[in-house]
């Protein structure tokens, strides 16, 4: 696209009528985004929950520490993938509030006004960061728990502890919450 249609698209977009049309059809396509990355989190920690019951059930079944060992590694993947949505979502929060809303109501209105990106429960921070760092990391720590009441100190297991330790402690790097990378434009 040359330099002359970029600029004479801005200024369709810029004129009066068209500018609160282009931004409510920005605002819908970004709260349905939302939504969708809402629901993916939702089918990870799920997806997490059920492997962490097969990992372990499969583990003491067949008396395998090492079956066992392996879930951390799922986890933290699973944990890094809810972490970009997240990251992901709050973005399009902080675009939504300052560059939707700001621009098509002018005095405070609409959700993320009222409900401002970043705003968290003071004792834990954001509950739903709380909960997934609970399931991530708690179904990890439950894992190198339950195999080092089962296992016989062979030099594999050993490794695979110290390697799960550090995989929990990148996990809850992982799961910090970053802030969002879009610039409030009043700034």
């Amino acid at each position: 696209m040359n330099k002359q249609t970029t600029k004479t698209t801005r200024k369709k977009i810029e004129s009066p009528n068209s500018l609160p049309t282009f931004l409510i059809t920005e605002y819908s396509a970004l709260r349905s985004e939302l939504v969708k990355r809402m629901e993916l989190q939702h089918q990870l920690i799920s997806l997490a929950l059920i492997a962490a019951g097969t990992f372990l059930s499969v583990g003491l079944e067949a008396d395998s520490t090492i079956m066992i060992l392996i879930y951390p590694f799922l986890a933290m993947f699973l944990a890094s993938a809810w972490a970009q949505n997240d990251f992901w979502m709050r973005n399009i929060a902080f675009y939504i509030h300052y560059h939707i809303e700001d621009k098509l109501t002018g005095n405070n209105l609409g959700w993320e006004h009222n409900n401002p990106p970043g705003s968290k429960i003071p004792l834990f921070g954001s509950l739903s960061l709380f909960a997934s760092r609970g399931i991530f990391v708690g179904t990890q720590l439950l894992a190198i728990l339950i195999s080092v009441l089962r296992t016989k100190f062979h030099f594999e297991d050993i490794v695979l502890f110290v390697l799960d330790g550090l995989i929990v402690i990148f996990t809850l790097i992982l799961l910090k919450r970053r802030n969002a990378k879009v610039a409030n434009p009043g700034n």
